[in-house]
């Protein structure tokens, strides 16, 4: 069972490794999400279906709020980037900054963010933020 006191969010990262999980694992992100333990944020399900268009199919059956992000999180993405100097995200050929979006969220909400392992080092970087890798955050589960 996961921590009571626990509550998650997803990468784009986190959701690739999702994508790629077993049955058993597969399901535990879907039970969270439907108790509350994880929130998913739009903005990142958004980049992962337009970057890793054919993973993102086995999302398909799977019906939920995605949430948006409030002012709240949008001013805590600029303070954020304004203290790390924009240094912390990484650039790709569809970056829309998602994890700086994510970081800004995590922050707000107190969420710990699911990623790899590059994206774990980074998110740790950042005061206040704690990220773990797909299979720890399985692991939080046994």
């Amino acid at each position: 069972m996961p921590r009571k006191s626990a509550c998650y969010t997803f990468d784009v990262r986190g959701l690739l490794a999702w994508s790629h999980a077993s049955a058993n694992e597969f399901a535990i992100p879907a039970a969270d999400i439907e108790s509350g333990q994880v929130r998913i944020f739009s903005c990142a399900w958004n980049e992962m279906h337009a970057v890793y268009e054919d993973e993102a199919k086995v999302f398909e059956d799977l019906d939920f709020k995605r949430e948006p992000l409030s002012e709240e999180h949008r001013e805590s993405v600029v303070a954020i980037a304004d203290t790390a100097k924009a240094t912390f995200g990484w650039k790709g050929t569809y970056d829309k900054a998602v994890e700086w979006q994510i970081a800004g969220v995590a922050t707000c909400e107190g969420l710990i963010v699911v990623t790899d392992e590059r994206g774990k080092k980074k998110y740790s970087k950042i005061d206040g933020i704690k990220a773990v890798t797909f299979a720890e955050y399985i692991e939080d589960h046994d």
